[in-house]
């Protein structure tokens, strides 16, 4: 498949599950193969809702922000968007899908995913921390994360 087709695939199934949530009133989660070889990834929808909900466990003063798109400076929110791109492009997605999802160009994608690349290298405590914690909550409650999109050590 082509990017093109991947991209217009994801648009397909978030609107599926928002049907499924208006309509039906069920939440679905949707795992997209990541290759033949059986691997799962999950949609940049759950990266955003992991980064989310981590973002509120850590630090509840950013508890009315519930999106990453929203234009707003804060040190704490701008880790979570950066480990959000990092962990949106290992997994497979364009960097256009992966900043379009949060209203950003793909240089930021590109910038954000460097720049946790950088702090996880130096083994920044609160990147390193933060980054643990969304990719368990993506284990837990989504499918495992591929090896090679674990942080350096």
């Amino acid at each position: 498949m082509t990017n093109n087709q991947h991209n217009r695939l994801d648009n397909d199934i978030v609107k599926f599950k928002q049907t499924m949530l208006t309509q039906y009133g069920i939440e679905i989660i949707v795992f997209q193969k990541l290759n033949d070889e059986g691997e799962y990834r999950p949609t940049l929808q759950q990266i955003h809702k992991a980064c989310i909900t981590v973002m509120h466990m850590l630090y509840p003063e950013l508890e009315t922000i519930k999106k990453l798109s929203v234009l707003n400076r804060t040190k704490d929110l701008v880790m979570f968007r950066k480990i959000y791109c990092h962990i949106g492009h290992s997994m497979r997605y364009t960097c256009h899908a992966v900043g379009k999802y949060i209203e950003r160009d793909h240089s930021s994608v590109v910038h954000g995913r460097n720049s946790v690349n950088d702090m996880l290298y130096i083994k920044d405590k609160s990147y390193m921390d933060a980054f643990d914690k969304v990719t368990k909550l993506i284990n837990t409650y989504v499918g495992t994360i591929p090896n090679n999109t674990q942080k350096q050590t």
